[in-house]
């Protein structure tokens, strides 16, 4: 059966970003989004790294995504 979670990060230099992580056979599908475009691209520039890492702790990560999300606006 696969496992999945999600997960809403605060970081000093990145600021919020949310996870949504899925484990099947071993295989880890990541998606990412940041509140800023300039945390999305840092983000997405570690890619291969986190592959590496990943793979040595015996996870394929078959699937890496990084976008924006906007955060909500109070309703009026």
């Amino acid at each position: 059966a696969p496992w999945q979670t999600r997960l809403t990060l605060t970081m000093p230099q990145l600021g919020e970003v949310h996870a949504a992580l899925r484990i099947v056979a071993g295989e880890l599908t990541l998606s990412l989004t940041a509140q800023s475009n300039a945390a999305a691209m840092q983000l997405a520039n570690g890619g291969d790294t986190l592959r590496t890492q990943m793979e040595a702790a015996g996870l394929k990560l078959s699937r890496f995504t990084v976008g924006r999300h906007e955060r909500p606006t109070a309703a009026e």
